[in-house]
């Protein structure tokens, strides 16, 4: 499982190349995500209680950059987020039901940041890219 492309070679380089556009508006991007997830979880916030907003937004980036750099490298990407989702059940007992919420939250995040340049193709690329990674971080966290 871990040998297995993430995507196909063309979804792969237009995941990179939009998020080099994306990750132009990183503080906006990750800022602007945090504040829809709480408004559409309220209850998460307790999750982040022992993690300041700007160590998060930072880890939440750092997770996206090393993702889309590594798309080519399928291994490094499912040990990375087997880890941090083994990590996020153990420390802040993620829920499986947590993971659908945040993947949406993201994806139209992605969405509004990129404004005019989010195409249906791109859409496609990273709704189905952000619900591999947090497939791999579910299976991982045993959520």
């Amino acid at each position: 499982m871990n040998d297995q492309p993430l995507a196909d070679a063309a979804t792969i380089q237009l995941l990179e190349d939009s998020f080099v556009s994306l990750g132009l508006h990183r503080q906006v991007l990750t800022e602007r995500f945090y504040e829809k997830l709480f408004a559409a979880r309220p209850d998460f916030k307790a999750l982040f209680g022992r993690v300041t907003v700007d160590d998060q937004e930072s880890k939440l980036h750092k997770a996206l950059m090393l993702a889309t750099q590594n798309l080519r490298k399928p291994e490094k990407v499912y040990s990375h987020f087997q880890t941090l989702g083994q990590r996020h059940q153990q420390d802040y007992h993620i829920q499986a039901d947590y993971y659908p919420v945040f993947v949406e939250v993201l994806h139209q995040t992605l969405a509004e940041i990129a404004g005019d340049k989010w195409t249906p193709e791109l859409s496609a690329a990273w709704q189905e890219a952000l619900a591999r990674l947090a497939e791999i971080m579910q299976s991982a966290g045993g959520g």
